[in-house]
């Protein structure tokens, strides 16, 4: 049940980081957000540094704890195409910091 949450995050983050990274490129900025627009796109490139960490973190995690804890190949199998969606994620998150914010400052 566990992998399936983790799975379905891995996806969901996936496909939103690529819309909302090019919202904050465009200038969009979170109604809660108490500064400028140049703090907040700051703010959301180190986010976007965050996640690209942890989604290589997770990525990797998953396929060593299915290398060695999975008990047959179907787990095996799950773990690893959850490591891989997580690597997807990071790489999706380095590729957005790269293509819309790489000439921001503290990048």
């Amino acid at each position: 049940m566990l992998e399936i949450v983790v799975l379905i995050c891995a996806i969901a983050a996936a496909f939103y980081t690529p819309i909302e990274a090019k919202k904050v490129h465009d200038g969009w900025v979170r109604p809660k957000f108490k500064g400028t627009p140049e703090e907040f796109r700051a703010k959301y490139i180190k986010q976007l540094k965050a996640f690209t960490w942890i989604g290589f973190g997770l990525g990797a995690l998953y396929a060593v704890l299915g290398a060695l804890i999975a008990d047959n190949s179907a787990e095996l199998i799950i773990k690893l195409v959850i490591g891989a969606v997580w690597i997807v994620v990071g790489a999706i998150n380095l590729t957005m910091r790269r293509k819309y914010f790489e000439s921001a400052a503290g990048a």
